[in-house]
């Protein structure tokens, strides 16, 4: 998973699965309580993270399996969440 592949399957078109996702995530973001810096950057900071650092523990169980490794991949991207947070809407 990359940020170039995942974006060129969301512009492909409307009609298909991953493009449903894209959408589903902005509809997510105008729905949130939240005003966020750049939606599309923290987007692709998560899926940059999780590609990158789950690589590994998902093929070798290195430096923990995939199990062990979630709770602090979550932590993480609920700080990148948190970071992107301008302000509470109105």
């Amino acid at each position: 998973m990359s940020w170039g592949v995942f974006k060129t399957a969301l512009l492909k078109g409307h009609d298909t699965a991953e493009t449903d996702f894209y959408d589903t995530f902005l509809h997510m973001v105008e729905e949130s309580p939240y005003e966020f810096k750049n939606p599309e950057i923290m987007l692709f900071m998560i899926i940059e993270l999780v590609g990158s650092s789950c690589y590994s523990c998902i093929l070798e169980n290195e430096p923990l399996p995939m199990k062990e490794y979630k709770p602090y991949l979550y932590d993480v991207i609920r700080g990148i969440i948190q970071m992107q947070i301008v302000r509470e809407k109105n």
